[in-house]
């Protein structure tokens, strides 16, 4: 293994398709992704949230 800069660009080539880095950019687009499912307008998650925590409560009512 050479030291002097002579071996680093055949490390980068090498790289390119590490699963590291398929990983990264996989990472970056959801969180890509994510910040675009954040534009949700408050009321319509208030009325989900509202939603599923009465689902909840009637499911514990009807165990009992």
């Amino acid at each position: 293994t050479e030291v002097n800069g002579v071996t680093e660009p055949s490390v980068a080539k090498r790289l390119k398709g590490t699963p590291e880095r398929i990983e990264l950019e996989n990472y970056r687009l959801s969180m890509m992704r994510e910040e675009e499912l954040q534009e949700v307008p408050e009321e319509t998650l208030a009325e989900h949230n509202l939603s599923s925590v009465l689902d909840k409560a009637t499911d514990i009512e009807e165990g009992s």
